[in-house]
This record gives structure tokens, C-alpha cells and sequence, in this order.
């Protein structure tokens, strides 16, 4: 979840024009009360009773085991025969520099020994706002041209990310004395996950 929401906050980085000014067009997780609002009253509004436009909406909504992949070794719980070895040479704490190379200095080496994950397709629905079709147009086409790329903001963690199914046409709406513009699109992403509670059970594998 973390990583669809910076990918947009931080990649797609969504904004729009309004009488000259260009507006960062804030990204929020649905919660279910913001999605029941959504979705009886046909907007979010702020703690004011405000209208939030523009905003984009992301929540998920299924997650499925993906069976095409059949490495994550199930009999294998507690990774006493299949671990995965991850080794980072670079780190904050440990910087490559002219000074250390000069000195002879040797980086530490950082593991982390995992077993295999599991791998997953996750399922999104993300619901678009905006006061003008032209808006409503910028951000779609910013989703559309951000399809088929591996979501994220970092190099650790990286996904897969494809349409599920269409971008809904923008829809008209009058909510009160203010008219806004609607879209929907699903998308999904191939991941992976380590489960927690793997180490709380069954403890830390070394």
C-alpha cells in the first residue's frame, strides 16, 4: 500500500492548472470511513463540510495468491530449508567516500537472511476528482502513461503495475451548489510478501 501511494505522491507527483496556478493534487488512503462517504454522498469533504477537489482516492480491494509463480515453498514455514540471503555493501551508516578508499577502509557487509516470500496480486480501486474535465483529463492521462511500469519510490521495493479492466468515462456531478468531475480505474500489482508473523511464532531464523 505504502509504496502505490508514494509512487503517486512522489513519481507520478499528479497536479493541475486552475486560473494560472498549478495545484499538487492530493493523494489520501480510503479508509472505510472516507470510503462510505464516498460512496453514499458522492464526495469527500473536509473537516470544514468543504468539497475536496481535486483528490485522489486509493484503496484496496483484494488480495490474491498468485499461482503462475510457484516459489514461495509453502511447506517450508519456518525457512529451515529455503532461505534467501539479501547483502546491502552501502548504507547510511556505512558511506562510501574518496576518505574511506584512500584509507583502505572496507565496507561492512549488511544481511538479511528471509525465506522465500509469497507472492501476490493486489487489487486497487482509485477514485479521481476534479473540478473541470481539462483537470480530470491531466490526471488520467498521467495514470495511463504510468501503466505497465513497476510501482515505487525506492529501489528496494518495486511492482508491477497493470490496468484492471478500464478508466471509467468522466462523469458530470452537481453536489450542492458545486459541480465536480468523476473517474474510476482498478488497477493491479504483482508482489511479494514476508509475513510477520513468522518471526513472532515460530521465532527469529539466524
Amino acid at each position: 500500500d505504502t509504496a502505490v501511494i508514494n509512487h503517486i505522491k512522489n513519481i507520478m507527483k499528479p497536479v493541475v492548472r486552475e486560473s494560472g496556478e498549478i495545484i499538487k493534487v492530493p493523494v489520501l488512503y480510503a479508509n472505510e470511513e472516507r470510503w462510505k462517504s464516498v460512496r453514499k454522498n458522492g464526495v469527500l469533504r473536509d473537516k470544514k463540510g468543504s468539497v475536496l477537489l481535486p483528490v485522489i482516492m486509493i484503496r484496496r480491494t483484494e488480495v490474491s495468491y498468485n499461482d503462475t509463480i510457484q516459489q514461495s515453498f509453502k511447506h517450508d514455514v519456518s525457512g529451515e530449508h529455503i532461505k534467501v540471503l539479501r547483502v546491502r555493501q552501502w548504507s547510511n551508516r556505512n558511506r562510501y567516500s574518496n576518505f574511506a578508499i584512500k584509507n583502505g577502509e572496507d565496507p561492512v557487509y549488511e544481511t538479511l537472511t528471509t525465506g522465500m516470500p509469497d507472492f501476490i496480486i493486489c487489487n486497487y480501486s482509485i477514485m479521481l476528482f476534479a473540478g473541470y474535465m481539462e483537470q480530470m483529463n491531466e490526471i488520467s492521462e498521467l495514470f495511463i502513461e504510468h501503466l505497465q511500469t513497476y510501482f515505487g519510490d525506492s529501489e528496494d521495493y518495486k511492482f508491477l503495475c497493470t490496468l484492471d479492466g478500464s478508466i471509467s468515462d468522466a462523469t458530470e456531478m452537481a453536489v450542492d451548489s458545486e459541480r465536480l468531475v468523476k473517474s474510476e480505474l482498478g488497477i493491479s500489482l504483482n508482489g511479494y510478501i514476508l509475513p510477520e508473523y513468522t518471526n513472532k511464532v515460530i521465532g527469529s531464523i539466524p
